[in-house]
């Protein structure tokens, strides 16, 4: 999860409405705890959180990443970051990419409510750990079979 925004939940600033920032340490904890989140931050300090994937990987947890760095205003795939390549590449994993369509439609609406039909999940194939490749290879080669999912919308 974005490391900005969990650290903001975590010291209770930047709800929507300031009422709701008290409440912001018990979504934290909810959500570290319920639904096993950790912060993968953008913009300094992900070492840590890399290692933190890499022991949930070699435990055999699954590791949810969205390799953009940020989310896109329209929905169009942006660049990733080369992050994903070298965790894949140091953990040895294979990927499996998911492209998930219709939540920019979502976002420009303002909807707050996922409705039945708007929403798609598209699973590729997975990618298998390759030896030889660089992890700007393998991040290449993930951004190349996400926009190939997404074509096909």
């Amino acid at each position: 999860m974005s490391g900005e925004m969990l650290l903001d939940f975590r010291h209770a600033r930047g709800a929507a409405n300031r009422i709701l920032d008290p409440l912001m340490p018990i979504a934290y904890l909810l959500l570290t705890i319920l639904l096993n989140v950790f912060p993968l931050p953008r913009l300094g300090g992900f070492r840590r959180s890399f290692e933190h994937a890499g022991c949930a990987l070699d435990r055999g947890y699954s590791v949810l990443i969205f390799p953009e760095g940020r989310r896109s205003p329209d929905g169009t795939l942006q660049p990733f970051r080369s992050g994903i390549g070298l965790l894949a590449q140091q953990a040895e994993a294979a990927i499996l990419p998911v492209a998930l369509i219709g939540l920019d439609e979502l976002k420009r609406n303002h909807s707050r409510w996922f409705r039945s039909g708007r929403l798609a999940v598209r699973v590729g194939a997975p990618i298998p750990y390759n030896l030889t490749a660089t992890p700007g290879q393998t991040t290449q080669q993930l951004q190349t079979a996400l926009a190939n999912l997404l074509k096909n919308t």
